[in-house]
Formats: structure tokens, C-alpha cells, sequence
């Protein structure tokens, strides 16, 4: 299917003077239409594939509605852009200059691979002109063919947290009872009797028999009892 021609009309008070305006931005003409005393009220230019109508504001024969005449009041083209990419930016710069232009964006390299200005043109009309230039570091020509935009880094995923083993439980210790103090400071139980022991008395403390580690001195007697408060069934050790 063939591509029709892209058309932008402009409304402006001297047709003529707009033609020989935009014809420096590279617009050619192809027609005019003059009105009855021989004023252009009409003109058709084109530029590739973008057609330009430039119509007269009084002329042409429009409906007297609300809107034609806040269009005849201006401003004009508020909230439009008329974009065009051009071979020579810097002249057309120059050319947008000298003719009157009101340069609202001085020439800048943009992050997307053009250099781009910005203009209102004698007539209200707002224009951006642009040149691609080399790619840049980091920034490919966006919007153009074969290009990609970069692609983000993909954050780490976090690190899985290693399984703890939940802290063993602390033995609760039961109150002892030395001589006539109570004491629940150790967790340590005293040392079970070994089978085959035997029990003597020295010096009121009890002494008892093990068959393997000879006769030991309990702690836990009457001389003991002020030091029930380490709460440690501590021995000593006794010769046979």
C-alpha cells in the first residue's frame, strides 16, 4: 500500500511572505491561489513526504464560527511542535535567525542521539529542527532502526539466609537445700552415688567409698555450710 503524504496547514496573515519564509526550510512549491485582486491566499508547499498548506486568516471562505475567530484573534499554533530533521542544523539555525525567529532552545545534544533547537517562527508557529549525531556512550540512536535501548542491570538476588538451629533449652535448676540455707544458684546436680560406695564418718563430715577413686570428702556436710552459697557440690580427694 502506497504512503500518502503527510499534510500540516498554517494559518497566517500574509501567505506570500510565509512561502518565502518556509521555502528557506526547504519547502518547494508546488501551487497558489490567488484571490480575486491577485493576493495569495493559498499556497501548497512540500517537503519528502510532509505536505505545508498556508492558509490566509481573511480570504478564504471559512464558517464565521466561534472558533475562526479566536483563530483570527491569535495567538496561533499554542501547544503544537512542527518537527522537521534537516541535513544542516547549524545553518538552518542561522537561517531561523536572520529571518526573525525567536529562538526559545539554543542548539544541544539530546540524550536519545539528536542535536536539537527550538524556534517560533514570524508567523506564531513553533518549530524543532533536528540532526542525528554519533552515538554516545551509553546511549544508542533511539527510535531508529536497529537500535536498542540499553538494557538495566538486573538487581542480585538476595542471598538466602542460612538456617539457624534454635538455641537449646537451659536446664531450669531446683533449689537445694544445704544444712538449713536453701540454695538454687548451680545448675550442676550433684554426683550420683556409684554402686558398690560405702559411706564413713571423719570428723562429723560425711566420706564415702568408691571402688574406683578410693575415699573422697563430701562438701555437702556440717563444714560445709558456709560455703553453700557457690552452690557447686565441689570433692576433695582423700588418701585410702
Amino acid at each position: 500500500m502506497a504512503q500518502r503524504p503527510f499534510r500540516v496547514s498554517l494559518r497566517v496573515g500574509d501567505v506570500q511572505a510565509a512561502t518565502e519564509f518556509y521555502r528557506g526550510l526547504g519547502f518547494e512549491e508546488v501551487g497558489l491561489v490567488p484571490d480575486p485582486g491577485g493576493r495569495t491566499v493559498f499556497a501548497i508547499l512540500q517537503r519528502g513526504d510532509v505536505h505545508l498548506c498556508v492558509d490566509a486568516l481573511v480570504g478564504l471562505p471559512f464558517p464565521d464560527t466561534e472558533r475562526e475567530q479566536r483563530v483570527r484573534q491569535g495567538p496561533r499554533g499554542l501547544g503544537v511542535v512542527i518537527g522537521i530533521e534537516v541535513d544542516d542544523l547549524e545553518a538552518t539555525y542561522a537561517y531561523c535567525r536572520e529571518t526573525g525567529c525567536e529562538i526559545t532552545r539554543e542548539p544541544m545534544d539530546e540524550a536519545w542521539g539528536d542535536r536539537v533547537f527550538e524556534c517560533v517562527d514570524p508567523f506564531g508557529y513553533v518549530w524543532e529542527f533536528s540532526r542525528p549525531i554519533a552515538e554516545k556512550a551509553g546511549w544508542p540512536l533511539s527510535g531508529r532502526a536497529g537500535s536498542a535501548a540499553p538494557e538495566r542491570p538486573r538487581a542480585a538476588a538476595p542471598a538466602a539466609a542460612a538456617p539457624t538451629s534454635p538455641p537449646a533449652p537451659r536446664r531450669a535448676s531446683s533449689p537445694r537445700r544445704c544444712g538449713t540455707r536453701s540454695c538454687s544458684a548451680s545448675p550442676r546436680a550433684p554426683p550420683a552415688r556409684r554402686p558398690g560406695s560405702s559411706t564413713r564418718r571423719w570428723r562429723g563430715t560425711a566420706i564415702r567409698r568408691a571402688p574406683s577413686i578410693g575415699w573422697k570428702r563430701s562438701s555437702t556436710g556440717p563444714s560445709s555450710l558456709s560455703r553453700c552459697a557457690t552452690a557447686a557440690a565441689r570433692t576433695r580427694s582423700w588418701p585410702r
